[in-house]
């Protein structure tokens, strides 16, 4: 039999059970197609240059190693349909502030905008994503999928406070008396549920200087990611106060809700995680051996040195793709890949390193 277009082969156990698991050829799956429209343009004189490109990527066939919602065997499937659309900027300022036989000063702005919709819905699959889990995350999903929307879509109820008994109160947004929140009732037409951010950032910025003193050497770059958020997944499960979690290291961010007993994802747990960081630092000086051509060259450079964010979490930085749950303790990087959940900061996520580098350089 069939689902739509997608075959279903039934199994039957020992015990005479029957399950359903979805099935394709490899030779059913068509090939990813991308058709991409650019318009550029420069301008340099002796100390400017800029660089200005927009452009409109459209991808067709989208492969995606997805569950299907609501079969008795959620068993992966690999598709190739639907189609996203991604319009973006680029732009490049670069300006030598001083220049002289002894010093120089250069420094570069570049800005990056991106949008992407899902223009075509991918048949058969439902349209609600990036599952959590469970035990512990109520193994519910939180990325919405529509078409002629943006991708990344975090979908859920907004969170108002507390109940008597320690129950999160949500709003009634379409004020008809009645809240409906439960996870499962995201189709439900009178659902009290929306759109709650985006996984995906809306600007990328980096700033990078250099800087020559005769000898001397130093180069520095801020970088700084606008406009998403994360579903902190480490707050989802840890902060709420219940038994089982009193022996473990609770998380207590300032966000924390005292008294809280129930863990069911909202705006609660959605937070926006826009940073300003120090990306890269390095000073170099620069010796001659004699009179000879060798030098010597010394240098100490820093990764990761500063982080400016709201952000509680352990890494501000947008996470692209997902990597699903491991529910059952599964090794991270074997599970099911999703490109259209982004934003889902998993409890497995480790804090960025801080690097700090001397480096020795012979010049013979």
């Amino acid at each position: 039999p069939q689902l739509g277009s997608v075959p279903i082969r039934q199994i039957f156990s020992s015990s005479g059970s029957v399950g359903t698991v979805l099935t394709r050829a490899a030779s059913e799956i068509d090939n990813e197609v991308r058709d991409e429209f650019n318009l550029s343009a420069t301008w340099q004189s002796s100390r400017f240059q800029a660089a200005l490109k927009l452009y409109q990527r459209t991808t067709s066939n989208l492969q995606q190693t997805r569950y299907v919602f609501g079969l008795p065997q959620m068993d992966p499937v690999l598709t190739s349909n639907g189609q996203m659309r991604a319009r973006g900027v680029e732009l490049q300022l670069s300006y030598t502030v001083s220049e002289s036989e002894r010093s120089r000063w250069n420094t570069t702005l570049v800005a990056h905008g991106q949008r992407s919709v899902l223009t075509e819905q991918l048949e058969v699959f439902t349209s609600i994503e990036g599952n959590l889990g469970a035990p512990g995350n109520s193994d519910v999903n939180i990325v919405r999928l529509a078409e002629g929307e943006a991708v990344g879509q975090f979908w859920g109820p907004v969170y108002t406070g507390i109940s008597a008994n320690g129950t999160p109160t949500f709003a009634d947004l379409n004020n008809d008396g009645d809240v409906i929140s439960d996870p499962w009732t995201w189709l439900d037409e009178n659902t009290d549920m929306q759109v709650l951010g985006s996984g995906l950032p809306a600007w990328e910025l980096g700033w990078s200087n250099q800087w020559t003193f005769g000898s001397w050497s130093v180069q520095a770059m801020l970088r700084s990611t606008l406009g998403h958020s994360l579903a902190n997944l480490n707050r989802f499960f840890y902060e709420t106060d219940v038994s089982t979690l009193r022996e473990s290291n609770n998380v207590a961010t300032e966000l924390r809700v005292p008294g809280l007993t129930t863990s069911q994802f909202s705006s609660l747990y959605v937070e926006k995680a826009n940073f300003v960081k120090l990306d890269n630092v390095s000073v170099a000086k620069r010796f001659a051996l004699g009179q000879s051509k060798r030098y010597l060259t010394l240098s100490l450079a820093g990764h990761n040195l500063l982080v400016w964010t709201n952000y509680t979490g352990p890494n501000p930085e947008p996470v692209l793709t997902d990597s699903g749950p491991a529910t059952n303790g599964e090794p991270i990087g074997q599970q099911v890949m999703n490109f259209v959940s982004p934003g889902i900061d998993r409890r497995y996520t480790y804090r960025p390193a801080r690097m700090v580098v001397l480096g020795v350089c012979l010049g013979l």
